[in-house]
Order: structure tokens, then C-alpha cells, then sequence
């Protein structure tokens, strides 16, 4: 937290077309990277946390400290909300631009059935590396569940994904691109659930990356269906 925190700052400070050098070639510590900016008029909000942060930080790397449970939570949230407001305040940014909507929600707070959700995917961005065919399969747990609850919400009897996207398209939920998008990763899907091979890593971002737009998607959509988190405890 506290090394994303300072290569925030010094990519403002090279955005202000200063420099994050010293005159002996070392890099600019976070406390002369800081004082760099407020001498720009670039306010750092939560100054003194974000340096007892880096105080924390040393003593984690220098003597083996090892924060408790709570303190670590603190400095999570610190590092969030600063990371979230200096990027929107000083970079006329969004975070919500360059890290997955499932994260901000887990950090900023989500219905109990979101949360879980959210947590698969952070697990299919795990094994995109461990294990692509996984990631790829979870992926399309997450998509099979969200498309049950469509078909109870619309009393269809057989499972039939392509059928119930087809019918989301027109009812206007979901467009005609992200139809072609489905169909196309399906076939990945059945691919890689009914044979040996397995995918390669690149196959598996290029899969899961469609099939979390997807997701965000139809769960925007489906959100509000009553039984959305009974049919989630169910599985």
C-alpha cells in the first residue's frame, strides 16, 4: 500500500514536469516527493497518515514488525480512500478507470450476494496464472449462475444460456455485441469443459475479461430480483 501510495505521487510529480531524481542519481523518498508537491500547490490530503504508513512500512521491513489485525484494516481503508481521492482530485481521474468494479465495491460495500461474487472474480484473476482452464470454468460458474436466476425470474424450464441471452437481448437488458461476445466465449467454455487442453494464460485473460463485462452487466440488471440471494445461497 504504502509503495502504490508513493508511485502515485511521483507519477503526479512527473505529470507536473519535475523530476523524481536526486542529483546523485537515487530516487526521491515519499517525504521530499510530498514536500516537491505542496511546493506545486498539489495538497496531499491525510499527509501525516500516509506518513506514519511509511513508518510502518520500515519497521515491517527493518525490525519484523508485524501489524495486528486491526491496524491493518485501518491502513487498508486510509490507503483506499487516498488513493481514490488524490486520483479523482489531483490526476482528474477515476479509480474506478484502471482497477475492477469488484473491488471498489468489497472496499466501499455490497449486499452479501455481490460480495461473494465479487470474490469469485477476484479468484478467477487468481488463476488466471495458476490454472487458466479453472479460471476460465469459475468465470463461467458466475455466468451459469446469474443466467439460473434469469430463468426462474422468467419460468423457463431448460438451462439454455444462448436461448437466455437471446432473450435478454430483446428484452433490451443486454445489446447484440455482448450476444456475439457470449456465443463466442461459450464455445471456449464447452471447449475447455469437455476436452483435456489446456488453454494458455493469454487465452484465459482474453476469456475471463469479456466474461466479467458480462457479468457486471447482467448483475446490474438482475440485482434487484427477489430471489437473487437465495438462489446464490442454494449453490
Amino acid at each position: 500500500m504504502d509503495h502504490a501510495i508513493e508511485l502515485l505521487l511521483k507519477e503526479k510529480l512527473k505529470q507536473l514536469g519535475e523530476s523524481i531524481y536526486k542529483s546523485n542519481g537515487e530516487t526521491l523518498n515519499i517525504h521530499e516527493v510530498i514536500k516537491s508537491l505542496e511546493r506545486k500547490d498539489i495538497s496531499v490530503c491525510e499527509k501525516p497518515r500516509i506518513e506514519d504508513l511509511h513508518g510502518i512500512r520500515n519497521l515491517i521491513q527493518h525490525t519484523g514488525h508485524t501489524p495486528d489485525e486491526d491496524e491493518t484494516k485501518y491502513y487498508i481503508e486510509l490507503s483506499y480512500n487516498f488513493y481514490k481521492n488524490f486520483v479523482k482530485e489531483s490526476m482528474k481521474d477515476e479509480l474506478s478507470n484502471h482497477i475492477g468494479r469488484h473491488y471498489i465495491r468489497l472496499m466501499e460495500g455490497v449486499s452479501k450476494e455481490e460480495e461473494k461474487i465479487d470474490k469469485m472474480i477476484i479468484q478467477v484473476d487468481r488463476e488466471i496464472v495458476t490454472s487458466p482452464s479453472n479460471a476460465i470454468l469459475r468465470a463461467s460458474r458466475i455466468l451459469e449462475y446469474l443466467l439460473d436466476i434469469y430463468r426462474d425470474k422468467k419460468g423457463f424450464k431448460p438451462f439454455r444460456p444462448d436461448f437466455f441471452i437471446d432473450e435478454m437481448v430483446k428484452e433490451k437488458l443486454l445489446g447484440k455485441s455482448d450476444r456475439s461476445q457470449f456465443h463466442n466465449i461459450w464455445r471456449i467454455r464447452n471447449k475447455v469443459a469437455h476436452t483435456l487442453e489446456e488453454p494458455t494464460k493469454e487465452e484465459a485473460e482474453q476469456f475471463c475479461g469479456t466474461a466479467k463485462k458480462l457479468i457486471e452487466k447482467i448483475s446490474v440488471k438482475l440485482k434487484d430480483y427477489p430471489d437473487y440471494g437465495e438462489k446464490y445461497d442454494s449453490h
